[in-house]
């Protein structure tokens, strides 16, 4: 949701959608917003004796789903029973692609997680079609 609604310039997190922070927010100053070059300076002070500093000083990221662990852990049987040999993928996947890729064989740059997940969600997309 966070990445669908940024892409419009929307803001749809829970805690910014009360209307009263929303006005308090408008009030508060660029100058307080950005104070020595850094990013929510007036949120950092707010929770300055709450947090670590490592916190503090984080740089921004996103919220991330933990993909690769669960595929590793909670999914591991799910994905390596589903893409075994004759899944429906194979139409799109090579055998020895999927074989790769459920070993860890496969190197270079790819989000190899992400790939795994969008086979299976593929796989398991594509055998209920059958139904």
């Amino acid at each position: 949701m966070d990445m669908a609604t940024m892409a419009h310039s929307l803001e749809a997190r829970s805690p910014l959608l009360d209307q009263e922070l929303a006005a308090f927010a408008a009030g508060i100053s660029d100058a307080e917003l950005l104070r020595g070059g850094q990013t929510k300076s007036f949120l950092r002070n707010a929770y300055a004796d709450e947090l670590p500093p490592a916190v503090l000083a984080a740089p921004k990221r996103g919220f991330e789903v933990p993909v690769a662990r669960w595929l590793a852990e909670d999914w591991r049987e799910l994905l390596h029973d589903s893409l075994a040999p004759g899944a429906r993928s194979e139409q799109f996947v090579s055998r020895r692609f999927l074989q790769d890729l459920l070993a860890d064989r496969l190197a270079g740059d790819r989000n190899l997680p992400m790939l795994k997940y969008t086979l299976l969600v593929l796989e398991l997309w594509l055998r209920e079609q059958e139904n």
